[in-house]
């Protein structure tokens, strides 16, 4: 039987979402500020089958408007708020369908918002989605280049069903 754990724990992120990465001028931003961020992985793996547990827990996390130019944030859409979840996935043999579940936890939610702040926040939104479809595109079609480069088909299949 193999165990293993990764903790990350971070003092103080910040995670700086724009809505188009190509414009570094006026394009609007949500920074999302937290006092602590912990990410726990747990993996057992057994000749039973196999287990992988993702934690989370996010301490006062705010968020905020800004724009790219300008990165130091206004009021914050949310008031502080601390949110903690786990997803657990198990796989007992080849033939037997994976198990998942999972449990989240939120403090009471209180947000304040502007129409402004809100129209911000939809721009950011649309255009991070939209990046992220584009880019997603791009690594499908590249691990589909290497793959033929490399000849092999198999490879091809799983880069592209984990994309």
């Amino acid at each position: 039987q193999v165990e293993k754990q990764f903790l990350l724990a971070l003092a103080s992120p910040r995670i700086v979402l724009v809505s188009d990465a190509t414009n570094q001028n006026d394009s609007p931003c949500l920074t999302l500020s937290m006092a602590h961020l912990n990410l726990l992985r747990e993996t057992n793996i057994s000749s039973e089958g196999h287990s992988a547990k993702h934690s989370v827990f996010c301490n006062e996390l705010e968020i905020f408007t800004c724009t790219a130019n300008n990165l130091s944030p206004s009021s914050s859409l949310l008031c502080p708020v601390s949110i903690s979840g786990s997803l657990t996935k198990s796989v007992q043999s080849k033939v037997s369908p994976q198990n998942l579940s999972g449990w989240v936890w939120v403090e009471e939610l209180q947000a304040r918002a502007a129409f402004t702040e809100l129209t911000h926040a939809i721009d950011v939104y649309n255009g991070v989605t939209k990046q992220m479809e584009s880019s997603k595109g791009r690594s499908i079609a590249h691990s589909t280049k290497d793959s033929s480069l490399s000849g092999n088909d198999e490879g091809s299949a799983v880069s592209q069903s984990i994309v």
